[in-house]
């Protein structure tokens, strides 16, 4: 049966090729609508569904609170701190009890109050008069905005006499010092507020930090000023939000005040008070600065532990002089409607100039309680708990999320000044301590309704937020149960209530004008709330993928239909034949379907391929069940499309085999054919069948395609205008688009085939027609005609498809629309004339002698043609649809925003208000601006549309979901593909909440671009996932929640001075675009050392205690100069009689008896303990040489760590060690009070002739510890090579192991035996650290009690004390990671090995249990001055401050820092992660401080600034 298929497929070839072109059509097709098509991606519907989520339903406001915004549905993202009351607790209860509501919480808006922090006493006691400024700093943002102003104060016993302190100009007395901060306090529903936002879970737990409970209640306390004073409990927020800082400078004026001060105070009245201390110079004498954030931080820590002595006491009065204000717009026209269609002008409120309040220029209404203090409420604060706003469960979604003011501050950025130039990139705009500023900090402190209702009466709720029960998945239901909660509280209460769920966040524009004689900001943009997006849109596209699928599985059927019918027609002489020699219908009848099972599982087989390609390549997730729906769909495509053929076969009788030709029968004419365009008119209905089948199959897929662009048009005021609509439009509507064109090719399939086979039964009426004089273009316009006609019939009954599906959902027909989509009859009658073509060939090629007969044969050159014609549409079919794939999937390119918003609907129109400070100038034309403005280049253009822009390192990103790292180093083995280029890499974060049910977003970062500003574009070139890989699946499928990061590396030419990361994905609605500063290179790249050195070392001992040392050294150079000369310390030669110091009794002995290289030697200078070698040639980059030095060397008595004690000798720092080389030899001049050598790591192999028998100690793996007299020690990758020959008969030892690493102790045998104790602090000490830092490749670590309190690679020196060696050993033992693993130059950077080593030392004694584990640190900082920088060189500190800073001051500040974000596992993940990034590389305090920031979220670089100087580094 099958090689009976195949024969009589392959004798009719040209249908045979069709029959594949089908097949290919059929395949891409399927693989693309069901097996690519992501789960819940792949509709507006389905889409919205996901989206289908916000932190509340609805809102409830009390009558009159609607702002002129919510004439279009725009709420303004501020409109909750505005709202004053009007909601009574009686109309609460009413909702709390409706049915249908599942949550119902609160808020009153009480009003705000300065809170003044007591911070310190200036401590300033000399008699004197002193003038005490105060300097505030707010960063709004887009400005620094200062206020200065200054009193006098006196300091010593003077009391005024008589007059009141004012009236002499001073005051007596030093302040304290304090800062105020505005806070708002709301009043909420405990119970409620838990349920909504999970506040109770927010709640930073600590003895004096819980929750709301039951008996926490208002009570009255008495009265003050006649009004009544009530104790409240309350929560407050550990965030403060304003960035600003208050510094307070006091000067002491040049008057005498020591003596009849009475006099003097007399004296500075009648001169004229302040005006005249005004004149009077004054000597500085004491400056304080206080950041608000670390104010808000010390109050928080005072409130989770009351003994704190960050603050002097915790704020608890609080009088409420402003009641919350809104702020008034009126709508004006955008001056850049493309991009924002809806523009407002904030409307500023001006107090007359006799009114008491400081402030007479506001953006807010002017709302107090009173005038005066006498109607304030006075309030008394009782804190019960502190809440991180951060850790509230609410919808963080970018595309559907809500104001939440309870607990965020409103976002804005700057995006235009007062003169409308734009500002790049956009300036994300900060709150401020201004109550009625634009911008205010959301309320700070919480307290109950029950005691808001006390302070406000009878209507103390200014809104209520409402979740409804049911309404999880958006259908009509829960839309019919969100309108019908809202019409139930509108009819009960009275109040206005609107829908949240389902809103999205779309931007407007506000300008800001200016205040009095200040000049106005300019414009700014804030993502407003479009009130009800998601049902909008809902409403106006309800075809789902179900749908879609269906309309392109209906062409499908109708195509292979067709196909089986007109293979029927041209083989029922075939099949005639087969009856006349015996075969039965039925066999006929199953001769058709394996036909169609065949072509069906050839389908399948081909779809299951291509899904299989991009699955292979990690483009797509697929599952079982869509796998196998493919298969089903393409068997049941073709078996639904032979149904009806196998009915009609049966239909066939033997005699059919008599007749000549394929078909007889006799046409009719329905008009007279006396054109072209009549006689296809004719042709078409006399086989009006077959014409059904090409309309039908041209239809459906036009109908769809015009209700698609139907509804594209309706939704724009929507779809293209907020983000969500944005998402929707770009994820889905090129689904749709794709499947239509899908459909059309199979329409235009169809139409070829049912044309093809008309042609062949009008053969002899064609070859007659030729006969008779038509020529080829007549011939062919005849069947072309036929095509144009049925594409014509198929628009027509589309539109009216269109049209009825349009009614149906709608409700009305799109007039304004119809002229437009009357165009559309324009693609299904190219339809038809492309289904046509071919046809149309095969008719004009027909010759009249050939068809005479009823016969035509094609001639081998045209099946060869017809061959390639269709081979070659099938290949440029799959490569279209393949590319289709690509573009298609989610991580095509999402366009910009703002070329989408070029199609939003008509905005807002009004005119802005003329700017006070500018009133007089002229204003320059549009034009005259725009030609002063330079064009904007690439980078500009990508800002300008972004969803978030910035500058790599500028905090801007710190809280988000998406975020880049600083820059880091690039993989080591990674090379450039052109030594003009060089590479950079920096991490990449996505950091995605979720339920764990396995939801997912796509995220492609391989895909993310860097893009200069000439538009060239610099793909990754290495990608490594360091965290979260196990919940990325195929590269791109991110499960939720997850925390992923990438570390990214782009090469790019080394003078690109400018270029912008661009991330694109679900997690924004539009690119991210970020900065990166690559004229500063991979800030937290580690520092190459520009040299490196191989040691072969031989040395003797002879009787004379006296070492013969022959080095052979082998030098690279690994950095970008050539070499005249070669650095070495050679510090034996510091420690000489003549160069040793003071504190040495004796001095080395050493001579250098010759340098080689190349066989002859070579001049060298020896200073000190730098050491340079002469080169006759330069060393160039990447070359190595080999230097030989011999020299003799007589270590001194009990010297330092390089020294003789007794028949021990300790070798530290003995040989030639290779220098640093950056821009030259960096070899720094010795220094005792510390190491102030800074060598590279190296390879080392050292052979040793002693005169006796030694215990051998060194930083290789020296073996059992058993006496020597010769022998080879070798090592690698070691910094410095320590060495130790000791008397077998002075030294206790004992050998152990942890982990992988051997542990030998050697402890001195003139005292007691300690080593086991000393052998198990040193296991249990590496074993804390490999668990907590990282893993160490030492074999073996040698611990010597010689006193010598050192550190070297794999052995250190430490006390010989019983009692006290513990923390020397600790300490000691945490350098094998700071100092050796990750290594620094400890003679700049000696806190980076020294200071970090003492913390980790400190961590781990107190995870021990020690008593006072920072006990050492806090002695040498409290007994001696410390440096406020802690980044010296060993030679810049003063005396004392070296040890006091570096072992003191610096571990007890990281202490205190760590232990503020997170405690020991905060510290120790991120030492760990530090020496992971750092593993055998150098870094200085820049490095540190550029991996901290990356390490660390929030902006981290004005606490690293209070004690690095990292500037001089640069």
């Amino acid at each position: 049966m099958l090689k009976f298929i195949w024969n009589s497929w392959w004798r009719n070839k040209e249908r045979f090729i069709l029959l594949m072109v089908g097949v290919l059509i059929l395949s891409t097709g399927l693989s693309y609508l069901i097996g690519v098509t992501q789960a819940n991606n792949g509709t507006v519907v389905e889409e919205l569904q996901k989206r289908w989520k916000s932190s509340y339903h609805l809102v409830v406001r009390p009558q009159g609170s609607r702002s002129v915004t919510e004439e279009l549905n725009l709420l303004e993202p501020n409109y909750l701190s505005g709202l004053e009351g009007g909601i009574s607790l009686q109309q609460y209860e009413q909702i709390k009890a409706m049915a249908k509501v599942e949550i119902a919480a609160p808020i009153a808006m009480i009003g705000s109050n300065t809170n003044y922090v007591d911070l310190e006493n200036p401590a300033i006691t000399e008699p004197g008069i002193y003038r005490m400024k105060m300097t505030e700093e707010t960063n709004t943002g887009a400005q620094i905005e200062v206020d200065e102003t200054s009193v006098y104060v006196t300091a010593g016993a003077w009391q005024p006499g008589g007059e009141v302190a004012i009236d002499y100009g001073i005051s007596p007395g030093i302040p304290n010092l304090s800062y105020g901060t505005s806070i708002m306090i709301a009043g909420i529903d405990p119970e409620a507020e838990a349920a909504m936002a999970g506040l109770d879970q927010a709640i930073i737990p600590s003895e004096s930090s819980r929750y709301f409970d039951e008996e926490d209640t208002f009570s009255a306390t008495g009265e003050v000023m006649g009004v009544p004073e009530y104790r409240i409990p309350v929560l407050i927020s550990n965030q403060d939000f304003v960035d600003a800082k208050i510094t307070y400078s006091f000067e002491k004026l040049d008057i005498p005040f020591d003596k009849d001060q009475q006099s003097i105070a007399e004296g500075i009245l009648a001169k004229g008070k302040e005006k005249y201390l005004d004149t009077l110079k004054g000597t500085p004498v004491k400056e304080f600065t206080y950041q608000t954030t670390d104010v808000h931080e010390k109050l928080i820590k005072k409130v989770l532990n009351p003994s704190d002595d960050g603050i002097m006491t915790v704020p608890d009065q609080a009088w409420i002089a402003l009641k919350p204000s809104t702020v008034n717009y009126s709508p004006v026209t955008s001056p850049f409607s493309e991009r924002w269609p809806y523009a407002y002008e904030v409307q500023p409120f001006e107090l007359p100039e006799d009114s008491p309040w400081a402030i007479k220029n506001m953006y807010r209404q002017f709302n107090p309680y009173s005038v005066d203090s006498s109607a304030w409420p006075k309030l008394r604060l009782d804190f019960v708990g502190v809440f991180d706003p951060q850790n509230l469960r609410i919808s963080k979604d970018p595309l559907t999320e809500l104001p939440m003011e309870t607990y965020f501050p409103a976002k804005a950025q700057w995006v235009m000044d007062a003169e409308e130039v734009p500002v790049n990139p956009p300036a994300d705009m900060k709150p401020t301590n201004d109550d009625y500023g634009f911008l205010t900090k959301p309320p700070l402190v919480l307290t109950t309704l029950e005691a808001a209702a006390q302070i406000l009466g009878e209507t103390p709720i200014s809104a209520i937020r409402v979740n409804v029960k049911g309404v999880e998945l958006m259908d009509a239901e829960s839309e019919k149960a969100l309108q019908d909660v809202a019409a139930e509280i509108e009819q009960k209460t009275g109040l206005i209530t609107d829908i949240t769920l389902g809103s999205s966040p779309q931007l407007a524009l506000t300008h800001l004008p200016s205040l009095g004689e200040e000049e106005g900001l300019g414009w700014v943009q804030q993502p407003w709330i479009k009130i009800g997006s998601s049902i909008s849109i809902f409403k106006e596209a309800k075809i789902g993928l179900s749908g879609v699928i269906a309309s392109v599985i209906l062409v499908a059927v109708v195509y292979v239909f067709a196909s089986s019918i007109i293979m029927l027609v041209a083989r029922k002489k075939e099949f005639a034949v087969l009856l006349a020699l015996g075969w039965r219908p039925s066999q006929l009848s199953k001769l058709l379907f394996w036909e169609a099972t065949i072509l069906g599982m050839l389908v399948a087989l081909i779809s299951w391929f291509i899904l299989g390609l991009f699955f292979v390549s990690g483009s797509v997730d697929t599952s079982a069940s869509r796998v196998f729906l493919i298969g089903l769909s393409g068997l049941a495509i073709y078996w639904l499309g032979s149904l009806i053929p196998i009915a009609l076969i049966r239909r066939i009788q033997p005699f059919e085999s008599m007749r000549s030709g394929e078909v007889s029968h006799r046409a009719k004419r329905f008009v007279r054919s006396e054109s072209v365009i009549g006689m296809s008119f004719n042709n078409l209905f006399s086989q009006w069948q077959r014409s059904v089948l090409s309309v039908l199959a041209i239809a459906v897929p036009t109908s769809l395609f015009i209700f698609f662009l139907f509804v594209t048009f309706r939704l724009k005021g929507v779809l293209y205008a907020t983000w969500l609509g944005e998402f929707v439009a770009l994820e889905v509507g090129t689904m749709h688009y794709v499947a239509m064109g899908v459909a059309l090719l199979i329409a235009i399939l169809t139409t070829t085939e049912i044309m093809w086979q008309n042609v062949s039964e009008r053969q002899s009426q064609i070859a007659v027609l030729k006969a008779t004089g038509w020529q080829n273009n007549s011939v062919r316009m005849l069947v072309l005609w036929e095509g144009i006609l049925t594409g014509l019939a198929a628009g027509v009954i589309g539109i009216a498809i269109s049209l009825v599906l349009i009614y149906s959902l709608y409700g009305q027909l799109p007039i304004e629309e119809l002229g437009f989509l009357s165009l559309t009859l324009m693609i299904p009658v190219v339809t038809g004339v492309l289904g046509a073509l071919l046809p149309a060939q095969k008719a004009a090629r027909t010759l009249p002698y050939q068809a005479i007969s009823g016969t035509l044969h094609n001639s081998k050159k045209v099946e060869r043609q017809f061959k390639w014609a269709l081979g070659i549409a099938g290949a440029a079919l799959l490569v279209g649809l393949s590319s289709l794939f690509l573009y298609t999937m989610p991580e095509f390119d999402n366009g910009s925003s703002a070329s989408i918003s070029e199609q939003a609907t008509t905005g807002t129109e009004g005119q802005v208000m003329a700017d006070v400070s500018k009133k007089d100038e002229p204003k320059q034309s549009q034009a005259s601006e725009d030609s002063q403005q330079p064009a904007a280049g690439e980078i500009e253009k990508l800002q300008e549309t972004a969803y978030r822009s910035y500058v790599l390192g500028d905090g801007t990103d710190a809280a988000a979901d998406f975020r880049v790292g600083a820059l880091v180093a690039a993989p080591s083995d990674l090379k450039v593909s052109n030594e003009k280029n060089r590479l950079i890499s920096f991490p990449v974060i996505l950091d995605l909440p979720g339920e764990n049910d396995d939801s997912s977003t796509t995220y492609k970062p391989r895909a993310f671009k860097l893009i200069d500003d000439k538009g060239t574009k610099y793909s990754v070139v290495h990608m490594d996932v360091t965290k979260g890989k196990e919940r990325w699946l195929n590269q791109y499928k991110f499960l939720l929640p997850n925390k992923m990061t990438a570390v990214l590396t782009y090469e790019v030419p080394k003078d690109l001075d400018r270029a912008v990361f661009v991330a694109k994905g679900e997690f924004y609605p539009s690119p991210v675009v970020v900065e990166i500063p690559l004229t500063e290179t991979a800030a937290a790249s580690p520092l190459k050392p520009g040299a490196s050195a191989a040691y072969r070392i031989e040395m003797d001992l002879n009787g004379e205690d006296v070492f013969q040392i022959h080095a052979e050294i082998d030098v690279k150079n690994e950095s970008q100069d050539s070499w005249n000369d070669i650095g070495f310390y050679f510090i034996p030669n510091a420690l000489t009689a003549a160069n040793k110091p003071e504190v040495m009794a004796d001095g080395a002995e050493t001579a250098i008896s010759k340098v080689h290289m190349d066989g002859q030697e070579i001049p060298y200078a020896l200073d000190g303990n730098r050491l340079l070698l002469q080169l006759e040639q330069e060393l160039k980059p990447e070359e190595m040489k080999t230097v030989k030095i011999d020299y003799t060397l007589k270590l001194p008595e009990n010297g330092l760590r390089l020294a003789q004690v007794e028949n021990n000798f300790y070798l530290a720092q003995w040989y030639p060690m290779l220098g640093h080389y950056d821009n030259g030899w960096k070899i720094h001049d010795f220094d005792s009070k510390g190491e102030s050598y800074h060598t590279s790591y190296g390879n080392y192999e050292i052979a040793y002739q002693l005169p006796g028998e030694y215990l051998v100690a060194s930083s290789a793996q020296d073996g059992e510890a058993a006496p020597m007299s010769t022998g080879t020690l070798t090592g690698s990758n070691i910094k410095d090579f320590y060495l130790a020959f000791l008397d077998p008969n002075a030294w206790h030892t004992e050998t152990s192991s942890i982990n992988n690493t051997a542990i030998r102790i050697f402890a001195p045998t003139d005292g007691p035996d300690f080593t086991a104790n000393m052998l198990a602090v040193a296991e249990d000490a590496f074993g804390f650290f490999e668990e907590k830092i990282a893993e160490h490749p030492a074999a073996e670590l040698d611990v010597i009690g010689n006193d010598g309190a050192m550190e070297y690679p794999n052995i250190i020196e430490v006390s010989s004390s019983p009692k006290e060696f513990e923390h020397t050993l600790v300490h000691e033992i945490a350098h094998q990671w700071f100092y050796y693993l990750v290594a620094n130059d400890p003679y700049t950077d000696a806190w980076l090995d020294e200071s970090i080593s003492e913390w980790a030392a400190s961590m781990y004694l107190e995870q021990n249990g020690d008593m006072d584990p920072f006990g050492f640190s806090r002695s040498l900082a409290e007994t001696n001055s410390t440096d406020a920088v802690v980044n010296l060189a060993l030679s810049e500190f003063p005396d004392g401050q070296y040890y006091s800073t570096v072992y003191g001051k610096t571990p007890l500040l990281l202490q205190e820092f760590f232990e503020r974000i997170g405690g020991q596992e905060q510290a120790f993940g991120f030492l760990s992660a530090y020496v992971k990034q750092f593993r055998f590389q150098y870094v200085d305090s820049r490095v540190f401080a550029a991996f901290f920031e990356e390490e660390i979220e929030g902006d981290q670089l004005e606490f690293l600034e209070s004690w690095l100087q990292l500037q001089e580094q640069e």
